[in-house]
């Protein structure tokens, strides 16, 4: 499920998005930013079918050598992918089942890529390890599809570009989603029939208003934001400043302002995480010293309210 460190990422993308386009609808803005969101669920149930494709293949190869009389290693193997366990757990789920009628989901066109993703796994210690083995559990169903995943799946480009040729969301949230898929397999070992699928928010309530209004009020007060990091960047340009480092700032500023239960130093802490996988290796000290100064001077004025013990330090 989404943490809160994920919702700020996808609403910094949605604000970059609204500040580059040309357009400025708010309304567009926040319908695309919430787009967004779902995609990452969509693209989770999507992957999790991989599971049951790459069965399916496997299960064809061994009825087509069957039938040619040439099993070739087929003979040599104790037991086959398509006879593991998740299958059938997975296909009997209802909630899984309901999810992927919701979102029309269906590998049927890309079987390319499916084909692609199994040769490379039957290429892995993992595939021989499993297929080799005398041993039939859950756990080594969950272990080697875990490994299967995050081996091959979680980094084949090839995967990765076919799925943002169909979305472009899914492109950007493919990693995220993967490990959504890896938690699962985990959970499905655990539980067995008795898994529930990952939720995508934690408080689907409380989540859906933190991002809707970190992003409505970063726009309404875009101007009054821009004006505080001028005042504390005299020597600088605005507009010679990266986009990304002065949204993770005015961020920064609209969450420390709006939000009354968070600390102080987690905002300022998150953001300048943040700049450290989307922006240059000197954000954070741009990003930490001009925050500073502003919530120094917005302190002094009183403008920060909190509502607990120690979070204005």
């Amino acid at each position: 499920m989404l943490s809160r460190r994920h919702l700020r990422i996808k609403v910094m993308q949605a604000l970059y998005a609204f500040f580059q386009s040309e357009i400025n609808d708010l309304e567009r803005g926040e319908k695309e930013l919430f787009i967004s969101l779902r995609k990452i669920y969509e693209l989770y149930i999507y992957l999790l079918m991989l599971i049951l494709e790459i069965s399916d293949m496997d299960r064809n190869n061994a009825e087509e050598a069957l039938a040619r009389q040439q099993p070739g290693r087929f003979g040599l193997e104790k037991k086959r992918i398509f006879e593991n366990s998740f299958g059938p757990i997975l296909q009997n789920n209802y909630e899984f089942k309901k999810a992927i009628a919701d979102y029309k989901l269906s590998w049927q066109k890309e079987q390319e890529v499916v084909r692609n993703i199994y040769l490379q796994i039957k290429k892995t210690d993992a595939y021989l390890n499993y297929t080799s083995s005398s041993e039939n559990s859950i756990q080594e169903d969950a272990t080697f599809f875990s490994q299967a995943f995050q081996d091959i799946a979680s980094k084949s480009e090839f995967l990765e570009n076919q799925l943002e040729e169909q979305s472009i969301h899914w492109g950007e949230n493919f990693q995220f989603a993967c490990k959504m898929v890896l938690r699962t397999i985990q959970d499905i070992s655990d539980k067995s029939e008795g898994f529930q699928l990952l939720k995508l928010f934690k408080d689907p309530e409380d989540d859906s208003e933190f991002a809707k209004i970190l992003f409505r009020k970063m726009v309404n007060n875009d101007k009054e934001y821009t004006a505080m990091i001028v005042e504390k960047t005299l020597n600088w340009e605005v507009d010679r400043i990266a986009l990304m480092d002065v949204i993770l700032i005015k961020m920064c500023i609209c969450e420390i302002t709006n939000f009354s239960q968070i600390p102080i130093k987690v905002s300022i802490n998150e953001y300048i995480e943040i700049s450290k996988e989307y922006s240059s290796p000197k954000s954070k000290q741009f990003i930490n010293g001009i925050a500073d100064k502003i919530v120094k001077e917005m302190k002094e004025q009183g403008i920060i309210k909190k509502t607990g013990r120690g979070l204005l330090e």
